[in-house]
């Protein structure tokens, strides 16, 4: 896996990491942006679902240079927003409307559940959009720890992929150092 593969089919994958205050972050990219982010808190340990998004995943940290600047930055408290080219392929029309209107939510501000499926034309569907929240696999770059229940309490956070206890713990935190606190 360490090594470049080109293939004539599929999608090539550069893969890398950083250190953040939750651990490593492997972020992976494709030719049309970053593709997926994944917290780990074994620094060695590759999450396969990081390095494996595509057809041909090689670790590239000088491809990642941009995404893992601006992530640095973001926890050093110096940067409020990410510019970065995503790729959203393979989510629905509904999953990715969900997904760029939650990209919008400003630093330091939340919104429910119920607020993004007004905004996605979908004023019913806010459990639907907690749908499309869970399987966001770029979270912190689309900033669904922003989103909250319409009660004002906390919800969920990249339950799928860890225990709901820490998710709920990672998303208080980051909303904490964003200066929100619930």
């Amino acid at each position: 896996m360490g090594t470049r593969e080109k293939r004539v089919t599929g999608t090539e994958i550069a893969y890398a990491s950083t250190v953040t205050p939750f651990g490593t972050l492997w972020l992976a990219r494709s030719p049309q942006g970053l593709r997926r982010i994944v917290f780990s808190e074994d620094p060695g340990l590759v999450p396969s679902d990081a390095a494996l998004a595509g057809d041909a995943p090689y670790h590239a940290p000088d491809e990642l240079l941009e995404a893992i600047g601006q992530i640095d930055a973001y926890f050093a408290g110096t940067r409020y927003a990410f510019d970065l080219s995503l790729d959203l392929d393979g989510y629905s029309p509904f999953q990715h409307a969900v997904l760029e209107t939650v990209r919008t939510v400003p630093y330091g501000e939340t919104r429910s559940y119920r607020d993004i499926a007004e905004a996605v034309g979908r004023p019913l569907g806010a459990r639907a959009v907690g749908g499309a929240v869970a399987v966001n696999r770029l979270s912190l770059v689309i900033p669904c720890h922003r989103i909250i229940k319409t009660d004002g309490t906390v919800g969920y956070y990249a339950y799928r992929w860890e225990s709901p206890d820490r998710g709920v713990r990672r998303k208080l935190e980051l909303l904490r150092r964003e200066g929100v606190h619930l």
